[in-house]
């Protein structure tokens, strides 16, 4: 049996908005610098922490997940599109909830810090420092 066009098309435009959509989110929370902060995260719901840098220079993050978790860690800019040598999963001395990253950010602006797990959620702790360096700085993103 074959469908009519009008239907066809509209599962196909039906089918392509599911597989795009973005993955939803915990609610975004500012990043308190130099404050151990909480959080929880899943693989299909990330936490999102929100920074403003005020100049170029050097963000640092640390995270620790509570028991199993498997993190990862991204830094973006305000649309959420990950920095250079921004995305960390190292699993540090083989504990998959344990990441952490120095990321250079070039340009003053609204910057993301996300962490999602590789299956199933959890929680963890977050802190992080700011090195304000201007020298860093460099041409804006051209997207």
């Amino acid at each position: 049996m074959r469908l009519p066009i009008p239907t066809t098309v509209a599962t196909i435009a039906v089918l392509a908005l599911t597989v795009a959509a973005p993955a939803r989110a915990h609610a975004q929370q500012a990043l308190q610098l130099n404050q151990i902060m909480q959080g929880s995260a899943g693989d299909d719901a990330p936490a999102v922490f929100t920074f403003n840098a005020e100049t170029a220079g050097v963000l640092t993050v640390v995270v620790r997940g509570d028991g199993d978790v498997d993190l990862q860690l991204a830094v973006a800019d305000a649309v959420g599109q990950t920095l250079p040598d921004g995305e960390v999963d190292q699993d540090l001395g083989g504990d998959g909830g344990a990441e952490q990253a120095a990321v250079v950010i070039r340009a003053a602006g609204d910057y993301q810090v996300r962490v999602s797990t590789w299956f199933g959620g959890g929680t963890f702790d977050i802190i992080a420092g700011w090195i304000s360096y201007p020298t860093l700085g460099g041409p804006a993103d051209p997207d």
